[in-house]
């Protein structure tokens, strides 16, 4: 009997957009070089290159079957049914639509027999897939401006309360995740696997730290590395600094990551605060001078709003850099004893955790976390699991 034939997903994603492409990057790169018993591997993807490998496998381009016919038949078909009750147009489009959908199911079943997306996206919902779960946070914490404008909030509820169901599997990244999953939206926990979270290639032995240009030589700073969104809470970080800095007036705070438009708002408060001296912004950094941060800051502050998990912590210990983090479940599933926990909107609470940072005594050892490596045998693992379920069809 033959192997399950699994597609990768392949996509483009911006590397100042957060922790995800790094992630993303070391998965598919480490599958590339991987060999699986349990299913025969392949690439695939909307990039239009023919003939290529990625590691050890060939890469194939999928052309979406849909037309611009198909389109007008869509928007027209629908303006002329509401505006002038004519439905011909509308049976038309559902028909083209179907066949549309049986030319790109085979066409995909020519290539493989489902596809892992290893980022929370599905492309062909119609084909079977697994499907990857990161987070929660529009239901789970609060009602932040990325979390619920400009349809954000509309496409999430769809991804994970449609898409998710059409999924012959769904991974999270820790147990913590799959309580959520199963408890707030129903999914059947027998469908769902785990894929530990790992930290990037900054904790590579063969990456050289490089230190920033705006951070001195003798510098005692405390670092916090994330994008500039609301649930990334800046904002009760910094009023807790202020407090932390009548005791420790020469530490700094040191903030790295790429404007998601909260960063001038954090700025002014700042300014408001006459913290500019003391919180410095080095913007979106390279891995090695985020390397050399972890090795020669008191210690890594996380007062994030949104789990379950998160990468940073893994790096930071990784690298034997100590952690201050939200108190999650999923960061006590991840860190165990080996962080200071606080109530990320409780600025008191955070000021005694950096407080903490900094008087750390024990000796800075370098822990060890999950690697990208340990998590293809588990991915090997799964595919095996839905082999007997997905060859029950064509």
């Amino acid at each position: 009997m033959r192997n399950l034939r699994v597609g990768i997903w392949t996509q483009n994603i911006a590397e100042t957009f957060g922790g995800g492409p790094g992630y993303y990057a070391e998965l598919v790169e480490c599958i590339s070089k991987s060999s699986f018993t349990n299913a025969d591997i392949c690439f695939i993807g909307e990039d239009k290159l023919e003939s290529i490998q990625i590691g050890k496998y060939k890469y194939y381009s999928v052309r979406n079957i849909r037309t611009k016919k198909f389109l007008f038949l869509k928007i027209a078909g629908s303006v002329l049914s509401k505006l002038l009750h004519i439905n011909s147009l509308s049976k038309i489009y559902y028909k083209t639509s179907h066949n549309h959908k049986l030319k790109q199911y085979d066409q995909l079943l020519s290539i493989c027999d489902i596809i892992y997306y290893p980022t929370p996206m599905c492309k062909y919902p119609d084909f079977p897939f697994i499907c990857t779960l990161w987070d929660l946070g529009h239901i789970n914490s609060f009602a932040f401006p990325e979390v619920t404008s400009y349809g954000n909030l509309e496409k999430k509820k769809k991804h994970n309360e449609v898409t998710l169901f059409k999924a012959l599997m769904v991974i999270c990244e820790s147990e913590a995740g799959k309580k959520e999953a199963v408890d707030y939206l129903k999914i059947n926990d027998e469908r769902i696997r785990i894929l530990p979270l790992f930290p990037t290639k900054v904790i590579s032995e063969n990456l050289t730290p490089v230190q920033p240009q705006k951070i001195d030589d003798n510098s005692l700073f405390i670092h916090y590395p994330a994008q500039f969104w609301a649930h990334k809470n800046h904002y009760n970080l910094v009023l807790a600094f202020k407090g932390v800095l009548e005791k420790y007036p020469n530490l700094k705070l040191i903030f790295t990551g790429s404007d998601q438009g909260n960063k001038t708002y954090i700025r002014e408060k700042i300014n408001e605060l006459n913290l500019s001296n003391s919180i410095i912004d080095l913007g979106f950094i390279t891995l090695s001078e985020l390397k050399w941060l972890y090795l020669h800051s008191k210690g890594l502050v996380m007062p994030t709003l949104i789990g379950p998990t998160n990468m940073p912590p893994l790096e930071a210990l990784a690298l034997g850099c100590p952690v201050a983090i939200t108190d999650f479940p999923g960061h006590r599933e991840q860190l165990g004893d080996n962080a200071i926990y606080f109530n990320p909107l409780d600025t008191k609470d955070i000021e005694r955790a950096i407080e903490s940072l900094i008087n750390y005594a024990a000796e800075r050892k370098r822990l060890k976390v999950p690697t990208v490596e340990s998590n293809m045998e588990l991915l090997d693992n799964y595919f095996g699991e839905l082999s007997s379920i997905r060859k029950m069809w064509r």
